[in-house]
């Protein structure tokens, strides 16, 4: 298997640094790569046992001004790989005009060597492949139909509002919406309790969604989440990211979405129990 990029100019350069500094809020000791032709893609680790899911996927056409990948086989041009988040974000500038990086052996262990031209710096990382055997170990849940898809308020204004919560105590935040327009928060601790209501919030139609089917237009589709978790991706998020979409799986699953020209991302987090 063989993987050669290079990132050109220091404003694509930066987006990629930008990126894995939001990865490695989620993915605090590694994450999982997956390079194919057209995507260069982060993924979480033990999929299975945590409590959220990231699929996190750089369009390689936007940022790359080369990109060479012979995969698996010919038929399967992919390739999986972990990798320590702590030393890729070393590892990346910001103040850089061009990033190389390729897949090599090193005294026999394969590494993600990179290159960093301008100030003449080479960061070899190990990393360890994922065997195709276990990719569909990283694909996404399947969670069933979403209940309900709004959209957020600007990423910096929910990460305030979320901040309010955290502030008074709480671990765990209800997220509550209908087809409205109506977003309600809520954090709960013993002796307070804190409620944001949020109105004209956007609406999005659910593909796949009977129309017979749905429910009254101010029921209230309700998860509870991790703050902590929710807290820390919305809180590099901005950087890069103005707005974000939500969608509810009642009780179940929360799925935060947002899409740029030159990335995109998903993250599932699993709700709570004895909301």
């Amino acid at each position: 298997m063989k993987f050669e990029a290079v990132i050109g100019g220091s404003k694509n350069v930066e987006t990629f640094s930008k990126i894995v500094h939001i990865v490695s809020k989620l993915c605090k000791k590694k994450c999982v790569v997956r390079l194919s032709s057209d995507e260069f893609s982060f993924l979480n680790t033990n999929t299975v046992r945590e409590a959220f899911y990231l699929d996190f996927r750089i369009i390689q056409k936007e940022l790359f001004v080369s990109y060479n990948i012979e995969g698996h086989s010919q038929d399967t041009n992919v390739i999986f790989f972990e990798i320590s988040t702590d030393d890729l974000l070393q590892s990346v500038a910001v103040n850089e005009s061009t990033m190389e990086m390729k897949l090599s052996h090193i005294n026999m262990i394969p590494h993600l060597v990179i290159e960093l031209k301008s100030v003449c710096i080479t960061h070899e990382i190990p990393i360890a492949f994922i065997l195709q055997h276990n990719w569909l170990d990283y694909d996404p849940p399947s969670v069933g139909l979403a209940s309900v898809c709004v959209g957020l308020p600007s990423v910096k204004i929910f990460h305030k509002i979320l901040n309010s919560v955290k502030n008074i105590g709480s671990k765990t935040i209800t997220i509550s919406t209908n087809n409205n327009g109506e977003l309600y928060i809520d954090g709960v601790v013993d002796q307070a309790k804190l409620k944001v209501y949020l109105h004209d919030i956007a609406n999005y139609p659910i593909h796949g969604a009977n129309s017979e089917e749905m429910a009254a237009i101010d029921h209230l589709f309700s998860v509870q989440l991790d703050l902590r978790l929710v807290y820390s991706f919305m809180s590099v998020l901005h950087v890069y990211f103005n707005q974000a979409i939500l969608k509810i799986v009642d009780g179940r699953v929360a799925v935060f979405s947002a899409k740029q020209q030159s990335c995109q991302f998903k993250l599932f987090v699993n709700g709570l129990q004895g909301e």
